[in-house]
């Protein structure tokens, strides 16, 4: 019931910062990615707020918001690409994202993907 609240503060609360928002979150509740599942109802709201690492950062720290990689997503691309392992260096050096590094698209490194990736629609 504290996580609802909190989440529905803070999608109306126009004049703070994201940034602010999230801080303010996170020393609430650390578990954003869970609200995922646990709270439908305000499941758009959430994801909103959620960080992810990126490839385009070259750091791990989970700064890109969904908003955020969808502005930056190149002309035609529609879909959100990701990539899940156990840390951002084992991310940032797969085989896998040689691909996606020709083309210059960037992709979400996911750490945790039993959660997040699989109810983010």
């Amino acid at each position: 019931m504290r996580s609802r609240k909190c989440w529905a503060c803070s999608a109306d609360t126009g004049e703070c910062e994201q940034g602010e928002v999230r801080h303010l979150l996170a020393g609430i509740w650390c578990g954003s990615e869970e609200g995922l599942v646990e709270d439908h109802t305000n499941r758009e709201a959430i994801a909103k707020l959620l960080l992810f690492a990126s490839t385009a950062s070259g750091n791990d720290k989970q700064e890109v918001s969904l908003e955020t990689y969808i502005g930056r997503m190149k002309e035609g691309q529609d879909k959100i690409y990701y990539l899940v392992a156990d840390n951002y260096a084992t991310a940032k050096d797969s085989p896998l994202l040689e691909i996606f590094k020709k083309k210059g698209i960037e992709v979400l490194c996911l750490s945790d993907p039993s959660i997040t990736s699989s109810h983010l629609t």
